[in-house]
């Protein structure tokens, strides 16, 4: 798969994607079934960083994992911050995220970083200023 998915912290509360060159939507939505797993494995809530920064392009057909996205997301609020996402896929996420809001789904929060230092600033910022249940 083009897309690695692991822990980005020892306590399991980030899970980190790291795009490669050729990623598929298959991979995707693989990608989204695992994340939605590892985040249900622990007593915790998670976020997500998702790290493009070695992979300049995406799959057209991107906008059709919507809707799958939508059913594995988490019960409590997140937040999901993309590290150098190529333009297409920063208009998809935009027009996913305006979608969602307008069907009243405010669960997820999706923020843009250049770096992997900056997300995790971007993480920890988010978690001082949201209330959120432990999902178990």
């Amino acid at each position: 798969m083009t897309i690695r998915v692991e822990w980005d912290d020892e306590a399991s509360t980030i899970i980190r994607h790291c795009y490669e060159k050729g990623w598929t939507l298959d991979d995707y939505h693989r990608v989204v079934d695992l994340t939605s797993e590892m985040s249900r494995s622990v007593r915790q809530c998670v976020d997500v960083i998702s790290d493009f920064t070695d992979s300049k392009t995406s799959p057209v057909q991107l906008m059709s994992a919507s809707r799958h996205i939508e059913q594995k997301l988490p019960p409590y609020p997140s937040i999901s911050v993309a590290i150098n996402p190529p333009a297409f896929v920063k208009v998809i996420v935009e027009v996913m995220m305006n979608l969602a809001h307008s069907r009243g789904n405010n669960s997820v929060t999706v923020r843009f970083a250049r770096s992997l230092d900056e997300a995790r600033t971007i993480i920890r910022d988010y978690r001082a200023t949201v209330v959120r249940q432990s999902p178990i």
